[in-house]
């Protein structure tokens, strides 16, 4: 496949297709991730503003929520109730017995590893080798929250949160495979926003934006996933102090 078809399938077909063509349309949102003394900030940033295709891929189409727009988790989850909708699932997940709790992930290597390798295949791709290979250990950086399901105390999803000032990333998050057709994922990230709303109010962070990454490359079932939690395509000026 040459350059310019390669841009093709991956760029401009997908925004045409989603309805994402013009940019213009999309809010655009002024972030800063924080001290750029902090190793991870620096990181991120650099990670956030390199170029992919000849544009920014952390820039545009990011899927994004506004919690401002919301006060409390409540007006949040209002926004996301209908038939077929989060809430919907996320009772049904309770009802069926599922528990959402913090997590250590070096206390669950072994369920870890059973929940990436439970599919060799997501959203039409391949699990990259990081997936495949059983960790002995998870390198856990102070910006990091953890979260995970729980079925009869067999962890079932687990998603992991990156906390850099303004913005919470959703950095990883995976399901096992047999338990996906509960709606375990909309406990796990509707749970996890939750958690985003307790710290905020207890002060322990001042969080204003959630992002599950691009609209970009997905395909159209995680894009219609994503939009039922209120992700919205955006553009982002990253900044830091």
């Amino acid at each position: 496949m040459n350059f310019l078809k390669k841009i093709q399938k991956n760029i401009i077909q997908p925004i045409h297709y989603r309805g994402l063509a013009i940019t213009k349309q999309m809010p655009v949102y002024n972030i800063n991730i924080g001290g750029a003394e902090i190793p991870i900030v620096s990181q991120w940033y650099k990670k956030l503003t390199t170029t992919r295709f000849l544009i920014l891929n952390k820039k545009i189409a990011l899927a994004l929520i506004d919690l401002t727009k919301f006060p409390l988790f409540e007006d949040y989850l209002n926004s996301v109730r209908g038939k077929n909708s989060v809430v919907y699932y996320r009772n049904r997940v309770f009802k069926k017995g599922y528990i959402f709790s913090k997590i250590n992930l070096n206390n669950y290597i072994s369920e870890i590893y059973e929940i990436n390798t439970s599919a060799l295949i997501r959203g039409g791709r391949l699990m990259t080798q990081e997936y495949r290979v059983k960790s002995t250990a998870f390198d856990i950086i102070p910006q990091s929250s953890t979260y995970g399901v729980f079925k009869e105390k067999k962890l079932v999803a687990y998603i992991i949160l990156v906390v850099l000032n303004e913005v919470v990333f959703i950095d990883k998050l995976l399901g096992h495979k047999e338990y996906l057709n509960d709606g375990i994922m909309y406990l796990l990230i509707a749970d996890a926003i939750k958690e985003i709303y307790e710290s905020n109010k207890l002060k322990e962070t001042n969080v204003k934006y959630v992002i599950y990454d691009s609209f970009l490359t997905n395909g159209k079932g995680l894009t219609f996933f994503k939009k039922r939690f209120g992700f919205i395509a955006s553009c982002v000026n990253w900044q830091f102090k």
